[in-house]
């Protein structure tokens, strides 16, 4: 009797750990589908060759959405395919050979930077407005590494023109986090209510 319980226990407790295994792995394909897609979205400024995309806007929100892990190695799946990706000449995921590569290096070190901020409403912006300057130093370093541009000019055409609608990006990334998490606290408190 006592070998038989321990069996189903064994069994229910593989199950659970292959469930948690399937789940973690759907994250991180989840984030770098969303990313994928994200980066499906843009279009080029004439001056900058640095595109303007939703991937900002889904950057800002994986570390609050997703684990750590789960948007950190999403992220880096996303850019893993790229490199696959531009190794067949397919351009369509993230560019590990361009002008671009280092806003990648950046999306791949945003879910760390968040973390360094409090889970509270109030710092949301500000975690936020961090993960975007870190983007933007290893998207602008890289930039005039690459292309042999100085700092400044690559400052000029990597994040000048794109503070605006990353501003905006910033704010409705903001308000979604913050609403999300008004919700979530109400719905647990009505739960605990109920008990």
């Amino acid at each position: 009797m006592n070998q038989t319980v321990w069996n189903t226990a064994a069994v229910s407790g593989a199950r659970m750990r292959a469930r948690l295994a399937a789940l973690a792995v759907a994250e991180i394909i989840g984030v770098a589908a969303l990313l994928f897609l994200a980066s499906q979205m843009r279009f080029y400024l004439p001056f900058t060759p640095v595109p303007v995309t939703l991937q900002t806007f889904v950057v800002m929100l994986l570390p609050f959405c997703f684990s750590f892990w789960g948007a950190t190695l999403g992220t880096g799946l996303f850019a893993l395919l790229g490199g696959v990706s531009a190794g067949f000449g397919v351009a369509f995921f993230a560019s590990v050979s361009g002008a671009t590569w280092g806003y990648i290096l950046g999306f791949l070190v945003a879910p760390a930077v968040a973390r360094l901020f409090p889970r509270e409403s109030r710092w949301v912006p500000v975690s936020m407005a961090a993960m975007l300057a870190v983007v933007y130093l290893m998207g602008v370093s890289w930039m005039a590494y690459w292309l042999g541009f100085s700092l400044y000019a690559a400052l000029m055409l990597g994040v000048v023109p794109f503070l605006p609608a990353d501003a905006l990006k910033l704010a409705a990334a903001s308000v979604l986090v913050i609403l999300w998490d008004r919700c979530r606290k109400s719905l647990s408190g009505a739960r605990a209510e109920e008990k």
